[in-house]
This record gives C-alpha cells, sequence and structure tokens, in this order.
C-alpha cells in the first residue's frame, strides 16, 4: 500500500483532497511516523491532515469530524 501511497503524495502539488479509506490513510501516515501508524484508528468520514513537501512532512490533524 505505502508503495503506491508515496509516490501519489510526493507528486501532488499545493492544497491536493484524497478520498480514501483508513488503510490508505494510514500508509500516508507511515511516511510521517513510521510503522506506529498502524496504532491510529481512522474513523469513517473524518478528515486527516499532512502537511509538507518532499522529505519534509508532518501531521496537521487525524480524525478530525468538525
Amino acid at each position: 500500500m505505502a508503495a503506491r501511497v508515496r509516490p501519489m503524495l510526493e507528486a501532488a502539488s499545493g492544497t491536493t483532497l484524497i478520498v480514501a479509506h483508513a488503510g490508505t490513510v494510514r500508509a500516508a501516515l507511515a511516511m510521517v511516523v513510521g510503522p506506529a501508524a498502524l496504532s491510529f484508528s481512522v474513523a469513517p468520514l473524518s478528515l486527516s491532515v499532512l502537511d509538507g513537501t518532499v522529505g519534509s512532512w508532518s501531521i496537521g490533524s487525524v480524525n478530525w469530524t468538525g
């Protein structure tokens, strides 16, 4: 999964919206926190935000539901 997610995120430019399932979100989170991303519970219809550029990522939020 991470092998498909990483290139997509690295190719994104500007503000990008990606609608995906929990496994894809965890794969993206793994770019920032490594294997600990598997411990995240990703709620349905929640918003997770990653900020950054190639090689420099940070987590803005996980499971935000407003």
